[in-house]
């Protein structure tokens, strides 16, 4: 009889990753897809995610601001100088 009574659970990381910290609350590691967070839930600096979307499984994309800025609102794009 085991006296360990751990559960395994999936990682919830939004598609972003398959890999997940147990001893750290199931905290997400090695986002990908430009994504950051617990859970890979939000865009790293310079990148969005499209404003049409609300899906965190979404990827982020790279910030089109001509030169003017590197950095872009998370939702939608807009550039931020």
């Amino acid at each position: 009889i085991s006296t360990n009574s751990q559960i395994c659970l999936n990682c919830d990381c939004n598609g972003h990753s398959q890999l997940c910290d147990s001893n750290n609350n199931g905290k997400c590691l090695e986002c990908q897809n430009n994504t950051i967070g617990n859970n890979c839930e939000k865009c790293k600096d310079g990148y969005y995610r499209s404003s049409l979307s609300n899906n965190l499984r979404d990827k982020c994309l790279e910030c089109e601001c001509n030169g003017r800025s590197t950095k872009c609102e998370s939702n939608g794009g807009k550039c931020i100088e």
